[in-house]
C-alpha cells in the first residue's frame, strides 16, 4: 500500500526528486535494513518458540512463554529509554570527532543493558510457570474437584494431572465447551456445556440437532444456595438460548438423588422428563424449552426478595417426585 501511494505521489515529472537526495538512501538503508532483518529474524523465532512451547507444555506452557515475554517487555521499555538518551551523546562525541569518548558511552551501554537485560528475562522465565499457576484455573478447578461436596455428586475427584488431562481433553472435544464462571469478578463455578446428540444423553432421550446440555458444579462454598442460583442459572441458559438460535431446548442430567439441584431447577423452569439408568448413575432428564423461556421471561431475575423463585415448571415442581 505504501509503494503504491509512493509511486502514485510521484508519477509526475515535477515531483521526482533529484538524483542528489536519492544518495541519501545509502546511509538509511545501512541503518534500516539490519534492523528490519532484526525484527523480521525475532518474529520467525518467536513463532518457532511458541510452537515449540505448544508441542511440549501445551496451552500451559505458551501461556508462561506470554507473561514472561510481557514482563521483560516493562524491563525492555526503560532500557529503551535509556538508548534514546544516549543518543545525543554519542551524535556529539562524532560531531567533535571524539570517537574514544563515544566508544566509552557504547561500551557502558551494552554492559548495563546486557546484563541487566540478561539477568531479568532468566528470572523471569523462571517464575512464569509458578506466575501461571498463580492465575490460571488448573488449581481452582482442581480445589473444586476434590471438595467433598462436590466429589458426591460430580464424581471427578483426583490428581492434579488427571485434572490437567480431563481439562485438555475437554479443550479438544468440538462437542463440548468448558468454562469457569465468575460473579462480580470472582470465579465460582464450572460448566460443561455441550451438544446433547453427541454426547451420552443423546441416546437416551429424542434431541433435535442444536439442543444443548450441561453439567455445573459450584466450587466455592459461600456461593451456593438459591439465592445465587436465581441470578447465575438464567444467565446460563440465556446465554445458551442467545448463543445458537437453533437452540430448541437446554436438558440436564442431574442424579436423581440430588433433591437440592433438582428443585433449584425447578425454580428455574426446567421439566422432569422422567428418570433413567447410566452406567454410572440413576438420573433425572430434565428439560427447559426456549418457548418457555422468553414466554415467561424467566431471563429476568425478581428484583424483590432474595432468593425468590423465577417460576415453577408448568410441568412439575421437582420436590419429592411428585406431579403437580
Amino acid at each position: 500500500m505504501t509503494l503504491t501511494v509512493w509511486a502514485w505521489w510521484f508519477r509526475a515529472p515535477n515531483r521526482r526528486p533529484a538524483l542528489g537526495p536519492l544518495r541519501l538512501l545509502g546511509p538509511v538503508l545501512r541503518v534500516g535494513l539490519p534492523e528490519a532483518a532484526a525484527v523480521a529474524i525475532t518474529t520467525l523465532g518467536m513463532m518457532a518458540v511458541l510452537r515449540l512451547a505448544a508441542e511440549t507444555g501445551g496451552t500451559e506452557a505458551v501461556a508462561a512463554l506470554g507473561i514472561a515475554l510481557r514482563l521483560m517487555l516493562i524491563v525492555i521499555l526503560p532500557l529503551e529509554g535509556f538508548a534514546i538518551g544516549v543518543q545525543p551523546v554519542l551524535a556529539h562525541a562524532f560531531g567533535a570527532a571524539k570517537p574514544e569518548r563515544g566508544a566509552r558511552v557504547l561500551r557502558h551501554l551494552i554492559a548495563r543493558g546486557l546484563t541487566l537485560g540478561t539477568a531479568l528475562a532468566l528470572v523471569f522465565c523462571l517464575l512464569a510457570r509458578p506466575m501461571v499457576w498463580a492465575t490460571a484455573d488448573l488449581p481452582t478447578f482442581h480445589r473444586w474437584q476434590n471438595d467433598p461436596r462436590v466429589a458426591e455428586f460430580f464424581e471427578e475427584a483426583g490428581t492434579l494431572e488427571q485434572h490437567r488431562a480431563d481439562l485438555e481433553r475437554l479443550l479438544a472435544d468440538p462437542h463440548m465447551l468448558p468454562v469457569i464462571a465468575a460473579l462480580d469478578g470472582r470465579d465460582f463455578a464450572y460448566f460443561e456445556l455441550y451438544w446433547v446428540r453427541e454426547n451420552r444423553l443423546g441416546a437416551q432421550c429424542d434431541a433435535a440437532a442444536w439442543d444443548r446440555g450441561w453439567h455445573v458444579l459450584v466450587g466455592e462454598e459461600d456461593i451456593r444456595g438459591v439465592e445465587y442460583v436465581t441470578a447465575w442459572l438464567p444467565s446460563l441458559m440465556h446465554y445458551m438460548f442467545l448463543a445458537e438460535p437453533r437452540t430448541e431446548a437446554i436438558l440436564g442430567e442431574p442424579k436423581a438423588r440430588h433433591l437440592r439441584q433438582l428443585k433449584n431447577l425447578g425454580r428455574g423452569g426446567f421439566a422432569h422428563v422422567r428418570d433413567f439408568d447410566f452406567s454410572h448413575k440413576r438420573a433425572s432428564l430434565v428439560r427447559l424449552e426456549r418457548q418457555h423461556f422468553f414466554e415467561s421471561r424467566l431471563w429476568a431475575r425478581p428484583g424483590t426478595g432474595r432468593g425468590t423463585p423465577l417460576t415453577l415448571s408448568p410441568a412439575r415442581l421437582i420436590t419429592q417426585g411428585d406431579w403437580t
